[in-house]
C-alpha cells in the first residue's frame, strides 16, 4: 500500500510541476504504519534438514550459513579475498570483514 501511495504522491507532484494539476490530493494522506517483524533464524534441526536436502548446493548453503554473507557478496568472492591463515574473508568494496568459521575452511 505504501508503494502505491508513494507513486501517487510523486505523480501528482510531477503533474504540478508540469502545470497539469494545481494541487496534490494525496499530499496529506499518511503512510501505513508497518510493524517490523524480527528476523527469524533457522534452528539446528532446520539447518540440518536444509543441508541434507541441498542437492549439490551444500558448499554454497554452508558458506551462507557459516559466514552471514549476502548473496551478492558470496557470488563476487575471489580467492584473494580469503585469508586462510587469519581465517578471515574480506568483502570487496565493504569495510567489514567476516571471520571464517573453522568448519568452512574444511570445505
Amino acid at each position: 500500500m505504501n508503494v502505491e501511495l508513494k507513486v501517487l504522491k510523486a505523480l501528482y507532484n510531477f503533474a504540478i510541476k508540469c502545470k497539469c494539476a494545481r494541487e496534490n490530493p494525496v499530499s496529506e494522506v499518511s503512510f501505513y504504519r508497518q510493524i517490523e517483524k524480527k528476523p527469524r533464524f533457522l534452528q539446528g534441526k532446520e539447518i540440518k534438514e536444509l543441508l541434507d536436502n541441498s542437492n549439490g548446493l551444500y558448499p554454497v548453503l554452508y558458506a551462507f550459513l557459516k559466514t552471514g554473507l549476502r548473496k551478492s557478496e558470496l557470488i563476487n568472492l575471489k580467492w584473494k579475498d580469503i585469508d586462510f591463515r587469519r581465517k578471515y574473508i574480506t568483502v570487496e568494496s565493504k569495510t567489514r570483514e567476516n571471520p571464517v568459521i573453522n568448519g568452512l575452511v574444511v570445505l
